[in-house]
């Protein structure tokens, strides 16, 4: 995928960013809510978070090629990408379980969240591994095309500050996590899972910056799931 470019291959800006921010922000948490909140264990609310997370991938998709006039070349994998991926995704595979062992069991109920986690059919080794593999690999390279291939650029393009345009874009990334994690945890702990979000969000924002391509920031997204799932795999069956 690339940018959109004017003729002789100047970059083209995006078209109507604050269009495209307003519209693509409540997707996620919309059906995050509707699944968690408003209509949880329905069959409603269970359609509506999955129209959510089809949404959330076609919004981008059709703003870039039909109001931003973009074109889609996947990105071929680079040893550099890996190079620059690895050091932050090797810290979030490693604080998040380390940061559960020492900190959040402490104040969280192991057996409250596997009995959720079971609820919603992750309590089998079966099911739980599939859901591990996609979460890791479909869903974290999804979630980096939406968040930092298409969401930070319009960001980029509202405002010049590249700090305050990864603020943003971080704080977008984590609100819909807000949503969900809202419903499963106490208040302070989901801040504080969110704040954890943020950060993580903020960090693939910065590869993204440096490097021009989302493929750093996808691997390191991938190895920070690996974290979570470990989490998983020790409250579900350790």
């Amino acid at each position: 995928m690339t940018a959109p470019t004017k003729p002789g291959g100047t970059p083209r800006p995006p078209r109507h960013p604050l269009w495209a921010v307003a519209l693509l922000l409540p997707i996620p948490s919309l059906g995050g809510a509707a699944a968690m909140w408003w209509w949880p264990d329905t069959v409603l609310g269970k359609s509506l978070y999955t129209f959510s997370k089809f949404a959330l991938l076609a919004f981008p998709l059709l703003w870039h090629r039909h109001v931003d006039s973009g074109d889609f070349h996947l990105p071929r994998p680079r040893l550099d990408d890996l190079k620059r991926g690895l050091p932050s995704g090797l810290f979030f595979l490693l604080a998040v379980p380390v940061g559960y062992i020492l900190v959040a069991r402490h104040f969280l109920d192991p057996a409250e969240i596997a009995t959720q986690l079971q609820s919603v059919g992750l309590g089998h080794p079966l099911t739980f591994a599939a859901m591990a593999v996609y979460w890791c690999t479909v869903n974290a390279i999804l979630e980096e095309m939406v968040w930092r291939w298409f969401f930070f650029r319009q960001i980029q393009q509202l405002t010049p500050r590249k700090t305050l345009a990864i603020v943003l874009c971080a704080a977008g990334f984590a609100l819909h996590h807000w949503v969900v994690v809202r419903a499963w945890l106490p208040t302070d702990s989901t801040a504080a899972a969110t704040l954890a979000v943020w950060v993580a969000g903020a960090v693939w924002c910065r590869l993204t910056l440096q490097t021009n391509r989302i493929v750093p920031a996808c691997i390191s997204h991938m190895l920070a799931d690996v974290g979570i799932v470990l989490v998983g795999v020790w409250v579900l069956f350790a």
